[in-house]
């Protein structure tokens, strides 16, 4: 079967993916670029397609239309599979549609129905019209089918980067955390909401200590935030820090905070719960949604909102470390779907199971 697959860019998390998967079919993964220019260079070190081939799009190609990814899917592909949220692969999608081509469009979690009427048309011209969806977790199936049609074929799929052995084996971490700290991991764009994270401080208790990690190429102009509101005595700010690095900050900080906007996931929530690291959210993550709504309501709130955000925060510092501790749902929900919605999935199950 050969498959092709079109996405960004390289990253350490969708590419152990696209190893498993090119084992299994005749795989070839088209990327927008080769690296994400507002990360750390460091965080693509050891990308190398090894059971796949890979084509990049020409550096000088520019523009809403790509020739070069509208000339590739038209070589007689099995299956195309892709994401729809660039404009080049919008315009690949209308392209397969009217070639009567398969293929199955991918969301990695939330689908969010925001924008002009305009904006919302056009989204849902797209979407609709695949042979099939791809889904990251369960939780956010409901926002894609409100666009697709329930009738769809919508297959969610386990969207993690800490699987198996060695998500057992930070369950069993007696991590020594430090109840004071507060960590919160983003880039400084305006959909992770660092902005709304800094207007909360000011009104949660004393002593309480703020690290922002993985701010990314943008930290001088966030330290810059952070000085003019008068915060730098408890704000701390990490541009950018490797996988193991990160999964230390975890096992440290008494709570994460993710302040999201709007992001369709947030593999943050996946890795500070694998590490037993309390979370407080908006439902602005799918990871969130998918991992907290059910269990933990109390600690997810509305988007943008400073009060809500602080009051869910200060509520959870305050606690008692017992009940702290208790609130850890670390492996408590494995974002796996469920075996009626698998049976519907023969087409992705096998594939989607492994990982």
């Amino acid at each position: 079967m050969r498959v092709l697959y079109l996405t960004n860019y390289h990253n350490p998390y969708r590419d152990e993916f696209f190893e498993r998967l090119g084992w299994r079919c005749d795989l070839t993964v088209l990327f927008e670029q080769r690296a994400d220019a507002a990360r750390d260079a460091s965080w693509f070190e050891g990308v190398e397609a090894r059971s796949y081939q890979e084509v990049c799009l020409p550096k000088g190609e520019y523009g809403p239309v790509s020739p070069t990814m509208l000339k590739t899917v038209e070589r007689g592909w099995s299956l195309v599979v892709g994401c729809y949220n660039t404009t080049r692969r919008m315009a690949t999608i209308v392209r397969m549609r009217r070639r009567h081509a398969p293929y199955v469009v991918n969301s990695d979690g939330m689908v969010f129905e925001t924008g002009g009427t305009l904006k919302r048309a056009a989204r849902g011209h797209v979407l609709r019209g695949a042979d099939a969806y791809l889904c990251a977790g369960e939780a956010c199936v409901p926002s894609l089918q409100r666009i697709v049609g329930r009738g769809a074929l919508v297959a969610p799929y386990p969207f993690s980067t800490l699987t198996g052995e060695r998500a057992r084996e930070l369950a069993r971490v007696d991590a020594v955390r430090d109840p004071r700290l507060v960590l919160v991991v983003g880039q400084y764009e305006d959909y992770k909401g660092l902005d709304v994270m800094l207007d909360t401080i000011p009104t949660l208790s004393d002593g309480l200590r703020f690290r922002f990690v993985g701010v990314g190429k943008k930290a001088d102009e966030f330290r810059a935030l952070v000085e003019a509101r008068g915060l730098s005595d408890d704000v701390e700010v990490v541009p950018f820090l490797k996988p193991d690095d990160l999964v230390a900050e975890y096992l440290r900080a008494g709570l994460l905070v993710l302040p999201n906007r709007q992001e369709c996931w947030g593999l943050v929530v996946n890795e500070a719960a694998a590490c037993g690291c309390p979370v407080v959210s908006t439902w602005g993550s799918g990871a969130a949604v998918e991992f907290i709504s059910r269990d933990y309501p109390q600690i997810l709130v509305e988007p943008g909102s400073a009060a809500s955000l602080a009051l869910a925060a200060g509520e959870f510092t305050s606690r008692p470390e017992g009940e702290k501790r208790e609130s850890s749902f670390a492996g408590r929900r494995p974002n796996t779907p469920s075996r009626r919605r698998w049976a519907r999935m023969r087409l992705f199950g096998e594939v989607a199971a492994d990982e």
